[in-house]
């Protein structure tokens, strides 16, 4: 998927990074062929196992897992949000994800306009961000600031069909799945593009 533990190792954790390392190293002695989700990725791996045959590496680009007809849950697993009035940003609570940087924006965003939407985050727990709560705390955003951690699928494309905008300040990617999912056009019952 991505070698972001050895690209950016400050963003994740000590067992995290081993973790991760022991996977790609085996694979890279042991896999007899290998797909990676982006030529990025690709070279990448490559760039760090060049004993790999690089003919035994392919880039197969993933794809969202939704469609324009998907169904809506009606909204009542993402209580309290209204359609169409809210920021919405996916991914895992983790640092290469560059939430806090999303929060301290929105936070001066507040500022100047209090009856702002508010903002929604989306996405498991992850690591070092243990205090994220008490961030927001200090940036004096808590009431406009929803933490859903991770969400159903039925929730998710209600999210992604009913936001006022989609945020993806990730810094380091190997592919970036959630922006594909948020490209997904929606339309109605009646075929008319939502």
């Amino acid at each position: 998927h991505d070698l972001s533990f050895l690209v950016h190792p400050e963003y994740t954790s000590e067992p995290n990074r081993w973790t991760c390392f022991q996977g790609v190293f085996n694979a890279a002695c042991h896999a007899d062929f290998i797909v990676a989700v982006s030529h990025y990725s690709r070279s990448q791996f490559l760039d760090v196992f060049p004993h790999y045959p690089a003919d035994r590496i392919r880039v197969a680009y993933e794809g969202s897992r939704f469609s324009s007809t998907a169904d809506d849950c009606g909204g009542s697993a993402v209580e309290g949000l209204v359609p169409h009035t809210f920021w919405l940003s996916v991914g895992t609570l983790e640092p290469r994800k560059n939430v806090r940087r999303l929060l301290s924006a929105y936070a001066a965003f507040i500022q100047h306009h209090p009856e702002g939407f508010p903002l929604a985050l989306a996405g498991g727990k992850g690591w070092l961000e243990d205090d994220l709560e008490e961030f927001i705390d200090r940036l004096g955003i808590r009431a406009h600031v929803r933490i859903l951690g991770y969400v159903e699928d039925d929730e998710l494309v209600w999210l992604y069909k009913h936001c006022y905008a989609f945020l993806y300040p990730s810094i380091f990617e190997g592919f970036g799945l959630p922006v594909l999912e948020a490209l997904v056009e929606w339309y109605d019952a009646d075929g008319h593009r939502q």
